[in-house]
């Protein structure tokens, strides 16, 4: 099939005003409507969570001082430990997973 004698421009034109008609219908109910923006609250609980987080991050692993004072009594013989505590401590840690599990 041949088609004879079409006029590009007007082809054009056409096209371009339904692409322009379509952008400026497009933007006018953007418009119309609106906006919507997403708010995140934080509970007082969560902000106490996150607080008490960044103090654990910036705290360290280990108690320093209580570590040295402790080296140092059982380096001079001074740190007792009685079997009766040490016995106690693992008792409390049993029961207490049981209560938990």
């Amino acid at each position: 099939m041949k088609i004879k004698d079409i006029n590009v421009g007007s082809v054009e034109r056409l096209t371009s005003n339904r692409v322009a008609a379509n952008r400026y219908q497009s933007t006018a109910q953007s418009s119309s409507q609106p906006s919507r923006s997403d708010d995140v609250n934080f509970s007082s609980t969560a902000r106490t969570v996150s607080q008490a987080n960044e103090v654990v991050k910036n705290s360290p692993d280990v108690r320093a001082e209580k570590v040295g004072a402790i080296q140092e009594a059982i380096d001079s013989g001074r740190y007792d430990v009685g079997s009766t505590k040490v016995a106690d401590a693992i008792l409390r840690q049993v029961l207490q997973y049981r209560k938990n599990a």
